[in-house]
């Protein structure tokens, strides 16, 4: 398989290194070698539409498909989780929205629901999770798959992460098309960005036990702006439609 070179599908600054690009290059090539006309199509956006409409989910758990916000309040690895003290101001903000967190069976334990009034957990397997996020109103997670799977999905998006031009593994370039995603990222570590979470500011050790400097220090008023920006837009859409 010829090597990747950078500039096949390359976009504004550093889009040409972004992992979607290296993706789009190996796969257009296996599909080749397997006989398949690749030509024209989009490799690096999943067809997920096996995953079929969520309207039997949302009955079975009582939601109202478009009335509720999905929520991933962990992911499996720490250093990437948003603290969840940050996590409780942030959805304080929005007491009018039905927020619902979903984790992966046997883990609803572990959320302090005290620190989450109001907030409805369901435990649920990945395609079950699936359906949900694609009649949500808005997801809402962090680096992890799915917040990949809502953007592909369609569902507003707000990813709260690390931020990487290197593609590992948001923000999206911006002429994916991805316009229903928004990521935020901590402003102060935007010279850092792409380090894969091995601080250069503290040691390893702090990362690994505590989540990644950048993250547990970002501001949940810059997560609230966005949310809010992501409902706006969503009801604005509604409006014209």
């Amino acid at each position: 398989m010829p090597k990747y070179e950078g500039g096949e599908g390359a976009g504004k600054e550093n889009d040409r290194f972004h992992l979607l690009n290296h993706n789009t290059h190996y796969i257009r090539h296996v599909l080749e070698q397997c006989g398949i006309e690749a030509e024209g199509a989009e490799p690096w956006r999943p067809d997920l539409g096996h995953v079929g409409c969520g309207t039997a989910e949302c009955r079975r758990f009582g939601l109202e498909p478009g009335e509720y916000v999905a929520w991933q309040p962990a992911s499996e690895n720490r250093r990437k989780d948003y603290p969840p003290s940050h996590w409780a101001k942030t959805i304080g903000a929005f007491p009018d929205q039905q927020f619902v967190a979903l984790v992966e069976p046997g883990k609803a334990a572990g959320l302090d629901r005290t620190a989450l009034p109001g907030v409805r957990t369901i435990e649920n397997s990945l395609s079950g999770a699936m359906r949900l996020i694609r009649e949500a109103r808005l997801f809402v997670g962090l680096d992890s798959g799915l917040s990949h799977i809502a953007a592909v999905l369609g569902t507003p998006t707000v990813c709260v992460c690390p931020d990487s031009h290197l593609g590992y593994f948001f923000p999206y370039p911006r002429n994916y098309g991805y316009a229903n995603l928004r990521t935020v990222s901590h402003p102060d570590y935007l010279a850092c960005r792409g380090c894969f979470m091995t601080c250069r500011h503290e040691p390893i050790t702090s990362t690994v036990t505590r989540g990644a400097l950048c993250l547990r220090t970002l501001p949940p008023g810059l997560v609230i702006e966005a949310i809010q920006a992501a409902l706006q837009a969503g009801t604005a859409s509604q409006v014209r439609d």
